[in-house]
């Protein structure tokens, strides 16, 4: 992922980064009339940067990218290791990060960007939840 359009930010590689993502978040979802997922994605938003800053290499890139009612969340960073943090579903520090995302997204993964390290992704959705009739 490169730092390319408005919805995209280089981040520092220390303890500030999650809480500049979460505002950066905030401010690109109120522009595309999201409001309402603003609470969700902050929170996936801080959950994948930590892991970046703790398990990454530099740079650390954020992007959101928005899906008809869904918002996709990347954060990549030039560490091309599949580390414990790095595989969705377990977190090497607390145990319950990567399981919020697992748990909070509609959809998530890793994927590794030959010779550009990797990009931990995340979808929410903004979709009602379907009832069975």
């Amino acid at each position: 992922m490169k730092s390319s359009s408005p919805e995209d930010l280089e981040l520092p590689s220390d303890a500030t980064a999650p809480g500049i993502a979460r505002r950066h978040s905030a401010q690109v979802l109120g522009s595309w009339r999201l409001s309402s997922l603003i609470g969700t994605v902050q929170l996936v938003t801080s959950e994948l940067v930590t892991n970046a800053v703790r398990h990454g290499g530099k740079p650390i890139l954020f992007g959101l990218r928005r899906q008809d009612h869904d918002v996709r969340i990347e954060v990549s960073d030039g560490d091309p290791e599949m580390g414990p943090a790095a595989v969705l579903g377990e977190d090497s520090e607390s145990g319950r990060g990567c399981l919020i995302v697992d748990l909070i997204a509609s959809a998530s993964g890793v994927e590794t960007v030959p010779g550009d390290g990797k990009i931990a992704w995340a979808v929410v959705s903004d979709d009602p939840p379907r009832t069975e009739d």
